[in-house]
């Protein structure tokens, strides 16, 4: 017998307002009732299991009252250069990336998935010259000539600085480190 999968329209129309700004992305039925989300319908970024209720794989993000609402993040735009084996151990669990942008990128996406003001506290943080974060790409850096070669979307209308250098990530993850509550030593290890 087969099973019917159900969702609030209201629900669904929220999951597709979050993937708006990301060009070329793509929903589907898999035959297993989930809704994928992607930039390539063959290998969706994103899997939602409507008929339990939970996203499968993806960005998920608890809210306070254990619903589940979904942080999209557009595909890595892969222009960045290979600078290496970089890892960063988060509460124990090891993850590795080719370059220290991925490193930061995913590192602000792990906390923003974790705690729904974090990226706004994370945007009023910045130094002389720039942010991290910023909602509007245009007020990431002082300098809005390096806004269109320097910034990507991270996700949910939210933009990310890609021009750090290896100390700057080391400096913007010891600032989400203070911002997020966790200590640096204990909970935050670089390979670098």
């Amino acid at each position: 017998m087969a099973q019917l999968n159900v969702i609030k329209a209201d629900r669904l129309n929220e999951i597709l307002q979050s993937t708006s700004g990301y060009p070329n992305l793509w929903c589907s039925l898999d035959k297993a009732g989930q809704f994928l989300i992607g930039a390539n319908p063959a290998k969706p970024d994103m899997k939602i299991d409507f008929g339990r209720e939970r996203v499968v794989s993806g960005s998920p993000k608890h809210t306070p009252n254990g619903s589940v609402s979904v942080i999209v993040a557009p595909p890595e735009t892969d222009t960045g250069r290979t600078t290496g084996a970089h890892w960063i151990r988060l509460n124990g669990e090891q993850h590795n990336f080719k370059s220290q942008r991925q490193l930061l990128r995913h590192t602000v996406l792990y906390f923003a998935a974790r705690d729904e003001a974090f990226l706004e506290r994370l945007s009023l943080e910045k130094t002389p010259s720039r942010r991290l974060v910023a909602r509007n790409k245009y007020d990431l850096f002082k300098n809005k000539k390096l806004t269109d070669k320097h910034s990507e979307p991270l996700t949910n209308g939210w933009w990310l600085n890609t021009n750090n250098s290896g100390d700057q990530c080391k400096s913007w993850i010891r600032v989400i480190a203070r911002i997020s509550g966790h200590s640096w030593a204990d909970k935050i290890e670089l390979s670098w």
